[in-house]
């Protein structure tokens, strides 16, 4: 099998296997790309790192990759290869139909229902319980990095700044994450451990809840020094909610990282246990792929009637609703949701200007 800086390639042209189908958003280091294999007719997701960016980011995404390629669990968006189309690097994983819990609230404009907030948190427990078992912090748990498929499975995405530590007592201080999911020992880059995720988990229920984070006008700063005096982040209006979904949230965001709940702990609250099955979330994909449907036939409808029609290969390729939903991969949010509430710190954005992969 031939090999890059340590990683293992597929054999073969990407472009002469793969079909392109849509741009699903732009990435870290990269854009996301929905494509199917002309051989099986199997729909994958592609992140394509282009032309300088690949020599500039091969050690974060080796670790990645490293990282990911290990992970077998049906909560974990499955790593199937990846290959070298120079000068890009093609990495390909599991396609999920529903795309992001991210995409789902901007194509709703709307917060999701507390069952299925409660079905999406217990999968993502799972993940968090494999993965804390191996001694691995994802690190950037967030609605963008949570995904649906069309059977209603919940799948977390996007290990691009996972790391493993190498025994129990073992800590992080690197500033790593999304700025309003970064859990305060992050953010005032303190030794941290798998608990950072939890954090991370409980302003994603938040978001889920409200639509946004609970923090999207404050730096990660700002709302760290806030907490002596107003408390952790919670849920805006709690009389909407649950007790127990106030007390899971509440768990999550313990500030003291000594008194977070693991993720097994989790597990066996109320919250969790009383959760549905998958298939709590098939109508909810069902009806945001639909949506999506309409949205493109108006789009296509649009573009047939417009007398300026944007050139082939332009750099317009995002999805319609909110830049941050993306189906893999942590994507830019749009700026006028405040600088720190969409792009990893850890990363800048990739300027390569290469959106479209030669295939298409």
């Amino acid at each position: 099998m031939p090999s890059y800086h340590g990683i293992n390639l597929c054999c073969g042209d990407p472009q002469e296997t793969f079909a392109c189908l849509e741009m699903l958003g732009r990435g870290a280091d990269g854009a996301i790309w929905k494509a199917q294999d002309k051989r099986s007719g199997e729909v994958v997701a592609f992140k394509v790192i282009c032309g300088k960016r690949v020599d500039e980011a091969i050690d974060a995404v080796q670790k990645e990759i490293d990282i990911w390629q290990g992970c077998q669990h049906a909560n974990i968006v499955k790593y199937h290869g990846t290959y070298l189309s120079d000068p890009e690097l093609w990495i390909s994983m599991e396609f999920c139909r529903g795309r992001s819990v991210a995409d789902v609230l901007a194509d709703l404009a709307q917060p999701l229902a507390e069952p299925q907030i409660a079905v999406i948190s217990l999968g993502i427990l799972q993940a968090l319980s494999y993965l804390h078992a191996s001694m691995t912090i994802h690190r950037d748990v967030k609605c963008s990095n949570i995904l649906l498929t069309d059977k209603g499975q919940v799948k977390l995405a996007d290990f691009g700044v996972a790391v493993q530590l190498p025994n129990a007592h073992s800590l992080q201080t690197s500033f790593v994450g999304t700025g309003c999911w970064m859990a305060p020992e992050v953010v005032l880059e303190k030794p941290y451990d798998m608990s950072v995720d939890i954090w991370s988990l409980g302003i994603s229920c938040i978001e889920m809840a409200e639509v946004d984070p609970p923090v999207i006008t404050q730096s990660p700063h700002q709302m760290v020094y806030s907490i002596p005096e107003n408390g952790p982040p919670g849920l805006a209006d709690p009389r909407q909610w649950s007790h127990r979904f106030q007390q899971f949230v509440k768990a999550c965001l313990a500030a003291d990282p000594d008194h977070r709940a693991a993720a097994g702990t989790l597990l066996k609250t109320a919250f969790i246990e009383k959760a549905g099955d998958w298939t709590t979330l098939i109508p909810l994909v069902q009806q945001c792929m639909e949506k999506r449907r309409q949205d493109a036939h108006k789009q296509k409808v649009i573009r047939k009637n417009s007398p300026q029609r944007s050139p082939r290969g332009s750099r317009s390729g995002a999805i319609p609703g909110r830049s941050a939903g993306s189906n893999t991969g942590t994507c830019t949010e749009s700026t006028d949701r405040g600088r720190w509430c969409g792009l990893p710190v850890f990363f800048d954005a990739c300027g390569s200007g290469c959106d479209s992969p030669r295939f298409c």
